[in-house]
Formats: structure tokens, C-alpha cells, sequence
């Protein structure tokens, strides 16, 4: 995996035992953390996910609507509540600039999500994120494989799971009603490598 420092899982709360490595860029290094996603996100969020560029690579709704940060979230927190899912806000110097999240999550496998701003991308924070999260996937929840899916016309997430070790899979034709049942998805795979 790419980045190094650990995270202690506990049922519904996650506590950084010691800062994530900083991210490095071109012109500086940001420290990235992640943190249990939650209502002091909302204004972030629904500022960042309103850009068409996100929206389009994410199966959230095009424009995004007023207020659907904070049904997004409320839905996350009681999707945590269950058990379900795990989602995190990203934050880069402080600063909210995507979410990570683990979905679909059987006592097998989970199926990993992210997505970043756009005045941050480009910088390895995706990466970054997504390998702690895989951490507490395998780590902490004992996992034995996470999945994860991306658009074709979407190289710049694939190059972030292959970066993470995942296996390319294979592909399909789209099922998402968002978009077109032409659009190819690709699928990848990551197995716990830990005994």
C-alpha cells in the first residue's frame, strides 16, 4: 500500500493515532488526514460537489441540488449506524476536499468510493486517502477483498486503484441509470494480503 500510518477502529468512530503522511506536490506538502464524515461538512461539501466535473464522474445528481450534502451525510451517518458503510471526509491542511468511503460492506468485502474537489486534484490525495481506508478494511474490519468500479473515460481513478495494488478485473456495459448503458465500467479487485 502506498501511504504508512495507521488508524484505530472502533464500531462507529475512527481516531487518528497519528497523523497521515503529507501528500507531496509540486510546490508544497499537505498533510492529509481522514475523519468519520459528518453534518460539519455539509457547507464544504455541497460547495465542492457542485462542479459539473465532479458530478459527472460520481453517480450524484446533475446539477447537485441544493441541499443534498446534508441528506448525503444523514444518509451516511445512518448507513455507519447499520454497520453498512464507512464514509470519511478527506481533509487536506485542514481543509475538506472529498470524501472515501467503504460501501456495500459484508463480513467478505466492501467496495471502495472517493471522490476530490477539483482545485485539488492531481495532487496524490486520492491515493493517499483511499490507502487508509483500505487499512481499516483489512486491518481493522478483518476484510478479505475490496472492490471497486470506475468509468472508462475516468483514467485518472483507475490509475489511483491501480497505484493502491488493485487488479483490473474486467469491464462492462454501464447499469447505473445516470448514464448511458453504452458507457464502459471497469471493475477492480484488491485481497487482503495479510495472513
Amino acid at each position: 500500500m502506498v501511504c504508512c500510518s495507521l488508524l484505530l477502529f472502533r464500531r462507529f468512530t475512527w481516531l487518528p493515532v497519528c497523523p497521515l503522511p503529507s501528500v507531496k506536490t509540486n510546490v508544497v506538502d499537505i498533510p492529509i488526514q481522514i475523519e468519520p464524515l459528518d453534518r460539519r461538512h455539509a457547507v464544504a461539501m455541497q460547495r465542492l460537489v457542485r462542479d459539473p466535473l465532479v458530478t459527472h464522474m460520481t453517480p450524484k445528481p446533475e446539477p447537485y441540488p441544493d441541499g443534498e450534502a446534508a441528506w448525503e451525510i444523514a444518509q451516511a451517518l445512518a448507513d455507519r449506524e447499520a454497520g453498512g458503510a464507512y464514509c470519511f471526509a478527506i481533509l487536506a491542511d485542514g481543509e475538506f476536499v472529498g470524501v472515501c468511503k467503504l460501501k456495500e460492506v459484508t463480513p467478505e468485502q466492501g467496495e471502495l468510493g472517493y471522490w476530490i474537489g477539483v482545485p485539488f486534484w492531481g495532487m496524490g490525495i486520492a491515493t493517499c486517502a483511499a490507502d487508509h481506508v483500505l487499512q481499516i478494511a483489512f486491518l481493522e474490519l478483518k476484510l478479505n477483498r475490496v472492490v471497486a468500479h470506475t468509468m472508462a473515460e475516468n483514467p485518472a481513478s483507475a490509475r489511483v486503484l491501480e497505484k493502491l495494488g488493485f487488479e483490473f478485473v474486467g469491464s462492462e456495459l454501464n447499469t447505473h441509470p445516470k448514464w448511458s448503458p453504452d458507457e464502459i465500467v471497469l471493475k477492480y479487485a484488491l485481497s487482503n494480503a495479510s495472513p
